[in-house]
């Protein structure tokens, strides 16, 4: 889970803005699984588009790495990211004009040979 207050000592200093955060986190930690999930890839950092998913089709994500991390990333670390969600993960999203054509390149065929489905964004 990732939740952001700010990215200032100012807003972090918020009692409002914690408490705000610990109820969302102990409203998510104790929410029933919704179905499967999807790893999110590409994107800029705060990954608008996965976002968008997540909000308008109740997509839950089980991790999103934007593009900045991609090269990172390979099918062993794909393998693991669906290990580590909770929820059983049918499907790679991949934020299609976010990803550079060298990286989807690369990654695609690690999808594929996991024999994950892949959808763009």
């Amino acid at each position: 889970m990732f939740i952001e207050i700010g990215s200032s000592p100012e807003r972090w200093r918020r009692e409002d803005a914690g408490q705000a955060v610990a109820r969302a986190a102990l409203a998510a930690a104790r929410a029933t699984s919704i179905g499967t999930a999807a790893i999110g890839l590409g994107g800029t950092h705060y990954c608008p588009k996965f976002t968008k998913l997540a909000i308008e089709r109740s997509q839950p994500f089980g991790h999103i790495l934007p593009k900045y991390a991609l090269n990172n990333v390979d099918r062993d670390f794909l393998r693991y990211a669906v290990k580590r969600t909770l929820e059983p993960v049918d499907k790679i999203i991949v934020d299609w004009k976010g990803t550079s054509g060298d990286e989807k390149k690369r990654l695609l065929p690690e999808v594929e040979e996991l024999g994950m489905h892949l959808e763009r964004a």
